[in-house]
């Protein structure tokens, strides 16, 4: 019996038994969907990125800010010094050389006729001093009221279409996903593809933030030197000037408009060209099974991105061609 026993156990010990090295392969599998997590959750925080600049980008009050706080108080009141101060003395003095020709006209023509002026013409250069006199004192009050126009009967009706809200859904995550569908190469396409769209989004913020800025600050300088522009009104030879001055800044106005108009235009073009995107078509991506699904989506936030940015950067030149100046 004993013999019975000993024969059994070294037959069972002769044979070979599979060997199961369950640790060491479970253990890598572990670090593998670490690291494609690690990724993705990368790729999502770029994209998400994206979303909220993007969505910042409207919310700058710069654009519809009244015309005595464009800058701030402070600016607006170094506005108003230089053009009461510098500027106006300037313009009355361009005002006065504009009177002495005009009367040296007038000596010209007694001289060649013979006789007295007509009194038209002394009326006419008479009223011609006080209407350019009051152009020139109220020039800062005439752009003002140019500007306060645009602000209050355009883009009160183009910022009441509103806005979309999140472009992409209630946002991106690795949440529920299977990460074992997914590869290195895919997750790195994703992680590259997410900064690309993360510094478009990031150029777009900073091209609509200095284009407004700089929007306010050409408002204001003309403001300041306004006066000059008003007084070559008196001159036939100038008066081009004046006009192309009231053409340019009510230009410059009405670029805000424009600019109001594409900000609150692009999360709809967004909505027409891509639906609300979520986790599973971005990440299929990483996936590699409708890829190209996913990355024409992509693409297309990219596209609209830069044409908002060029169409930011031509809003001035576009209200110019709309003024026709």
């Amino acid at each position: 019996m004993i013999t019975s026993v000993l024969a059994a156990a070294a037959l069972v010990l002769l044979l070979p038994q599979p060997a199961y090295a369950a640790a060491p392969w479970d253990l890598k599998g572990a670090v593998e969907e670490a690291i494609k997590g690690w990724l993705l959750d990368g790729a999502c925080g770029f994209f998400n990125m994206y979303n909220g600049l993007v969505s910042a980008i409207g919310d700058n009050g710069i654009l519809t800010a009244p015309f005595t706080s464009l800058l701030g108080e402070s600016v607006y009141s170094i506005t108003v010094t230089v053009h009461q101060t510098a500027v106006v003395p300037i313009a009355e003095s361009i005002l006065a050389l504009f009177m002495l020709v005009q009367l040296i006209k007038i000596s010209q023509r007694m001289d060649a006729t013979a006789t007295l002026p007509a009194i038209k013409d002394i009326v006419f250069l008479a009223v011609t001093y006080v209407l350019l006199h009051w152009f020139i004192i109220h020039s800062l009050d005439i752009v003002q009221a140019i500007y306060q126009m645009v602000v209050d009967n355009i883009m009160p009706v183009v910022g009441s279409v509103g806005k979309e809200g999140s472009f992409l859904g209630e946002g991106i995550s690795t949440e529920n996903f299977d990460l074992s569908k997914v590869t290195f190469g895919g997750c790195f396409t994703t992680l590259i593809v997410a900064i690309l769209c993360a510094l478009t989004g990031i150029v777009a913020y900073v091209v609509a933030f200095v284009v407004a800025y700089a929007r306010a600050w050409q408002i204001y300088v003309m403001a300041a030197f306004s006066s000059i522009p008003m007084a070559l009104l008196g001159f036939d030879e100038t008066r081009q000037m004046g006009v192309g001055f009231l053409k340019n800044f009510a230009a410059a106005a009405l670029a805000g408009a424009i600019m109001l108009f594409l900000l609150v235009a692009f999360p709809h073009i967004l909505a027409s060209l891509t639906s609300q995107v979520g986790s599973d078509s971005i990440l299929a991506l990483a996936a590699g099974e409708v890829a190209i699904d996913a990355l024409q989506g992509v693409l297309m936030w990219l596209g609209c991105s830069f044409l908002l940015v060029f169409g930011l950067i031509k809003s001035g030149a576009w209200a110019k061609e709309i003024l026709g100046s």
